[in-house]
């Protein structure tokens, strides 16, 4: 095989298994498996729900960022989620098209994604709620959730 595991992060067990591409012998590392024949590669991601108020850092991750993920306060928001929050407080309920809308000309720089992301952690958080109320914009039959604080 010859690959250094940790520079892929793979430090941790590692089993023997059976590749279910050329049925070789593989190494099973950390939930995935790497086979030496024929190199088939996959890596089974496990999800877990987490507490978007809590700061979390990769097993692969350097003591620095443990370091700094154990410095957040749970009750704490990031920066990123205290913009999304502060858009939600100037200009109440909207829907996350509104919210991308609003985000750059009140001087908020996130992704479309980033925006959503944060809104969605807001929602898990207990800051924000779905309001019961749909809209729809133009032609489209498509309905968005308005988002209200909570």
């Amino acid at each position: 095989m010859g690959e250094n595991l940790e520079m892929f992060g793979f430090a941790g067990k590692k089993t023997i298994s059976k590749c279910p591409h050329c049925g070789a012998s593989t190494m099973m590392v950390l939930g995935g498996i790497i086979c030496s024949v024929c190199d088939f590669r996959t890596y089974e991601k496990t999800f877990t729900k987490r507490d978007p108020g809590h700061a979390h850092a990769r097993r692969s991750d350097p003591e620095t960022s443990h370091e700094a993920a154990s410095s957040i306060s749970p009750n704490q928001l990031r920066e990123s989620q205290k913009e999304v929050w502060s858009l939600f407080r100037r200009y109440g309920p909207m829907t996350d098209r509104d919210l991308v809308d609003r985000a750059e000309p009140a001087g908020v720089v996130q992704s479309p994604s980033g925006l959503r992301s944060r809104r969605a952690e807001l929602v898990t958080m207990g800051k924000l709620r779905d309001s019961g109320k749909r809209t729809t914009y133009g032609t489209s039959a498509r309905r968005h959730i308005v988002w209200e604080p909570a």
